[in-house]
């Protein structure tokens, strides 16, 4: 009899703790849907972890799922506050995530964030590791780029023709009518440089292992943005394709660009 209560103690203890799981889940989900948790919230979902006495592998994956619910309430909006920032750290604090398990969602967040940093006039400060920046000069952004170039990969002849050979001694024939053909040229767009892109407030610089260019920015004509890069024209009708190393990153430094170019 003592065995049977043991073991069915056992069982509605571990029913107890599924349950306490769940409402724990639940009432966390809950909190965040809105992107943000109060000071009152985050006293609550404290107390209740302590009360339902949970550990941490009781939570595991409910931080992922808590934080991605409050990151896609911005990200559908378009729109990343410092303070939509700062209601994400809470939550990653909070809940013990670690930025491996939220990277994908969390660089798509911080991305915003700088976009809308960047449109209200406030361009990032960094410190480029592949160029050595002039006098006043302050760096915006660093990018691992390709430089791309239209190069010629093959040449050859069409409609060439063997002509007629006619004998017109023993030993001797005369060929007419014989032609290489037309010359033509097959192009292709391959990579000629891989190394960094950086832009500052004077200059748009490729520093690349085999090809560099350096642009003053009122040098620069016109900018072709595409998913994955861009075409720059100086004002000699010079073209510079550059492919990035994060197309995410695209529409970041086409804003770069143009604002940088602006205020010149």
């Amino acid at each position: 009899m003592r065995l049977f209560n043991s073991i069915t103690d056992k069982i509605k203890s571990i029913q107890l703790r599924s349950t306490n799981k769940k409402e724990f889940h639940d009432l966390v989900l809950l909190y965040v849907a809105d992107g943000e948790l109060s000071d009152n919230e985050v006293d609550i979902i404290g107390l209740k972890y302590r009360e339902f006495r949970l550990e941490k592998e009781d939570i595991k994956g409910l931080g992922v799922k808590a934080y991605e619910s409050a990151a896609k309430v911005f990200l559908n909006k378009g729109v990343v506050s410092d303070y939509d920032l700062e209601q994400l750290r809470r939550i990653q604090t909070l809940l013990m995530i670690s930025d491996v398990e939220i990277n994908e969602i969390k660089s798509s967040v911080l991305r915003i964030h700088t976009i809308n940093s960047i449109q209200r006039g406030n361009l990032p400060i960094i410190q480029p590791t592949s160029l050595i920046l002039q006098k006043n000069e302050v760096a915006y952004w660093e990018e691992s780029a390709s430089l791309l170039e239209e190069k010629v990969v093959k040449r050859g002849y069409v409609g060439r023709s063997q002509g007629v050979s006619f004998r017109i001694a023993k030993g001797i024939s005369y060929r007419i009518g014989e032609s290489k053909g037309q010359l033509v040229s097959e192009s292709a767009i391959i990579t000629v440089a891989t190394g960094k892109f950086v832009i500052t407030n004077q200059r748009a610089v490729f520093c690349g292992d085999r090809k560099s260019f350096n642009l003053k920015l009122d040098s620069i004509m016109n900018i072709e943005m595409f998913s994955n890069g861009f075409n720059i024209t100086d004002n000699k009708g010079l073209p510079r394709i550059v492919q990035l190393g994060i197309n995410q990153n695209t529409e970041i430094i086409g804003l770069i660009l143009s604002t940088s170019i602006n205020n010149f």
